[in-house]
């Protein structure tokens, strides 16, 4: 949604700089993206804006996307996470079970020197089963 927002970003490039801000971008998360400096302000402060809005929405979709396919939160004894997008999302998922305990990445902690490359989260959810009972 942030490169159909924005135009002439490099989507590597914008994908790392919207990970590196996580829930709240900066300009100088987004700086080295754009190259005219006449323009630099305008464009990051459109790509703070396309983060936000697209972050935004995708939260919902999800989040209605849970509630439609998860039996009633009062059926529910907890729920497991997992996932990079997890993490980027946490504040906004911790809203959707707020009485329902919740299991980050399964309780799978990768250890510091396999996690280098921040894929832990990738890592832990292909490290372990998970089940879903309706």
């Amino acid at each position: 949604m942030v490169i159909e927002r924005t135009s002439g970003l490099a989507s590597e490039e914008l994908v790392k700089a919207i990970a590196s801000s996580g829930s709240e971008p900066k300009p100088q998360h987004f700086h080295h993206l754009c190259s005219d400096n006449n323009y630099r302000d305008a464009e990051i402060e459109k790509i703070i804006y396309a983060v936000h809005s697209s972050r935004a929405e995708y939260a919902i979709a999800l989040t209605n996307w849970l509630k439609e396919v998860l039996p009633p939160k009062n059926e529910l004894d907890e729920v497991i996470i997992c996932g990079g997008t997890a993490d980027y999302l946490r504040d906004e998922l911790d809203t959707v079970f707020p009485a329902t305990p919740v299991i980050w990445h399964g309780g799978v902690e990768i250890p510091s020197n396999l996690n280098e490359q921040w894929l832990g989260s990738r890592l832990a959810v292909s490290g372990r089963q998970i089940f879903h009972r309706f």
